[in-house]
């Protein structure tokens, strides 16, 4: 049976070896850091692309942000239709981006009291039905800081 100290030779002689070391990873070389600004700016990037192919500019009243999450490790995007039929409906979607999962949905016409859809899921998964836009806007702030 291999001796503790024996055991940390060993794994000496690996190291030096480059067995344990990918090539070109030695501890005098750096790998660069990727920054919250990094993160955010690849966010933005497949926002826009996915607004280009979904053609989000091409709708009118149509705007859209993104926002790069560092708490949550994920890019969302927020899409808000002030024109969407009919007229006067106000449709905002929170998505996850690049996988298109839905955490929030807000629907409301100018006729109704309430909105007729108001729902969030937070980041613990919980699904939380809310009663207005500011409600809406409340419950979808922690995927935008």
């Amino acid at each position: 049976m291999m001796k503790r100290d024996e055991f940390a030779l060993v794994i000496v002689g690996l190291l030096v070896g480059g067995m344990l070391i990918p090539s070109g990873a030695l501890a005098s070389e750096t790998i660069p850091a990727v920054t919250g600004a990094d993160l955010q700016a690849k966010c933005t990037e497949q926002v826009m692309e996915r607004a280009i192919s979904e053609k989000w500019n091409e709708i009118k009243g149509t705007d859209y942000s993104s926002h790069y999450s560092e708490k949550l490790g994920k890019c969302f995007v927020l899409l808000k239709s002030r024109n969407a039929a009919p007229p006067n409906t106000t449709l905002e979607i929170l998505e996850g981006v690049p996988d298109g999962k839905t955490y929030g949905l807000f629907l409301a016409t100018p006729s109704e009291n309430e909105p007729e859809i108001c729902k969030v899921t937070n980041s613990l998964g919980e699904k939380k039905i809310c009663h207005s836009e500011a409600e809406f806007n409340d419950l979808t702030k922690e995927y935008q800081q």
